[in-house]
């Protein structure tokens, strides 16, 4: 079952439904998916899956699927962390599971909710994430959503015999704001 805890116009967020876990199994497990998110060199089993949504609420941790409006199935996952208490600084993170969902605009619908969540609900004063240089989709979405590029961890990312760099992006409370008033503008 799903519940619509932040609507969008095409996906809405759900908390986890932990009968979906044997799909996120495959997602994670799928190295279009795992290579983005850090998951290639983790063998992830339906158990470990199911243990990991039965932790995702744990210690500030608000982890959503990404929910089709019309069809009602799960997208993919988005989610946030907070690292920072007192700073009030969460770190997003998001993918679409399967390739056929991708680049139709769901992650970037569902970026956007996850920020009205983290901005508007729990009162964020920053968000951040990093992304992998070669993961070119996702630095494009977030600089056109307003996330702006504040440094990089240079060769952090091992993999296919090469280091990559890591990007660090991050959006205050008044860049959403500001991106919110361009909205309108628009």
């Amino acid at each position: 079952m799903y519940y619509k805890k932040m609507c969008g116009e095409k996906i809405y967020l759900s908390p986890l439904n932990i009968e979906d876990y044997e799909l996120y199994t495959k997602w994670i497990n799928d190295s279009s998916v795992a290579k983005n998110i850090n998951q290639l060199h983790n063998i992830t089993t339906e158990d470990n899956e199911k243990k990991w949504i039965e932790r995702a609420y744990q210690n500030y941790r608000y982890q959503f699927a990404i929910v089709e409006e019309k069809k009602n199935i799960p997208l993919g996952i988005c989610g946030l962390e907070l690292i920072n208490n007192i700073s009030k600084r969460y770190h997003i993170v998001c993918f679409i599971g399967d390739d056929d969902n991708r680049n139709k605009g769901y992650g970037t619908e569902a970026i956007k909710l996850t920020l009205k969540f983290a901005f508007e609900v729990l009162n964020a004063h920053t968000v951040f994430s990093t992304i992998y240089e070669f993961n070119e989709a996702s630095l494009a979405v977030t600089k056109k959503l307003g996330f702006k590029n504040v440094g990089k961890f240079r060769e952090s990312i091992y993999q296919n015999l090469k280091y990559y760099d890591e990007v660090i992006i991050e959006m205050t409370k008044n860049d959403y704001i500001n991106f919110l008033k361009e909205q309108k503008n628009d």
